[in-house]
Order: structure tokens, then C-alpha cells, then sequence
């Protein structure tokens, strides 16, 4: 399927499920989608849009899975409203045109257990408050241009699986706390350079 998806779909706000991953939709994300508030699951990976997400997406209140990956033309930064979603549980936003830094509002998702947003161009220090969000069983941060230190905070993420910090501008070693989690089993893979 191709053309632009929100103008058609704007008109139905009682929509639960957008599922339209591996398609050729273009156009932008409308800000008409904060009105849609029994939305639950927004996929759109591997299409063609283009410009940011929209700050109304805050009042998605249910949602729990966004997944806009691989639409290389989908950037700008990336909205701090997105921690409000306290419901997410899945978070994809890897392989866009994203740049800025991590927000740290991601550390209010006390749900969310599948975080990534590799290969993006985004910058900064690792935000310290993302070791609140506990329930975090997946952290892709890999080929972005964060730098400074892998916070200690990040031993406190004790459901985490898989940690994949490769390609990036970090330095320092690995915190003990995050050494810890790996000792004790939890922790089962660690990618980094």
C-alpha cells in the first residue's frame, strides 16, 4: 500500500490498533493522532515517513507498543511526552533520522521492557533517570553519537537481558553495578566497543 496514511484514517478516533508496518505509506505523522485516545498499538516500521512525531501523541494515554522504525526520513527529537506513555511496554524509534539526546522522561516508563534506538543520530550522556525504568528486559542504544559515561544507574535496570551500547562516543569502563547484573545471570548479553 502506498500514499498518506492520516488522511485517511484521521477520522476514526475510536481506533485501537494501527498495524501498517512493511508498507510504502508516506507523509507525516499527523498531530490529529492525539485525538485517537483508545489507541493500544501504533506500527509503522519500513515505511516512507517523514518528519518528527507529533507532541499530541501524549495523549494516547493506553498506548503500549510504538514502533516507527526504518523510516529514514522520520526525525527531529525526539518528543519528551513520549515518558507520559506510562503504559508502553514496547518502544522502537531505531533506524530513523533522530538526533538530540535520550529523553530522560524515558525513566517514568516503569513498563516498558524493550527500548531501541540504534542507528539514529542521537548525542548527549545517557540519560542517569532511564535506570528507573526497571522493567527494561531490552536497551538498544547502538550507532548513535552518545558520549561521557555508561551511568551506574543502568545496575539498577535488574530485568535487563540485553544491553547493546556499540558505536557510540562513550568512554570510561563499564560500571560495576552493570558488571553485577551480568555475575549474577540476569544479564546475558553485552554488546559494546
Amino acid at each position: 500500500f502506498t500514499g498518506d496514511l492520516f488522511q485517511v484514517i484521521n477520522d476514526f478516533e475510536s481506533l485501537e490498533t494501527i498495524d501498517v508496518a512493511f508498507n510504502d505509506f508516506n507523509g507525516t505523522l499527523s498531530p490529529l493522532i492525539g485525538n485517537m485516545t483508545n489507541l493500544t498499538t501504533i506500527l509503522l516500521g519500513n515505511n516512507q515517513f517523514s518528519g518528527s512525531i507529533p507532541e499530541e501523541i501524549q495523549f494516547c494515554k493506553l498506548l503500549q507498543d510504538l514502533s516507527v522504525e526504518a523510516n529514514h526520513d522520520l526525525g527531529g527529537i525526539i518528543p519528551a511526552v513520549l515518558g507520559q506513555l506510562t503504559s508502553l511496554v514496547f518502544l522502537n524509534l531505531s533506524t530513523c533520522g533522530f538526533k538530540g539526546p535520550l529523553p530522560a522522561s524515558f525513566g517514568n516508563l516503569e513498563k516498558l521492557k524493550f527500548l531501541d534506538v540504534s542507528f539514529n543520530n542521537l548525542d548527549g550522556a545517557l540519560p542517569k533517570e532511564l535506570g528507573n525504568a526497571t522493567s527494561l528486559t531490552t536497551l538498544g542504544l547502538a550507532y548513535n553519537e552518545f558520549d561521557g559515561l555508561i551511568p551506574s544507574e543502568f545496575g539498577s535496570l535488574t530485568n535487563l537481558k540485553e544491553l547493546v551500547i556499540q558505536n557510540n562516543n562513550l568512554k570510561g569502563v563499564m560500571p560495576q553495578e552493570i558488571c553485577t547484573l551480568r555475575q549474577e545471570g540476569v544479564l546475558t548479553s553485552i554488546t559494546a566497543s
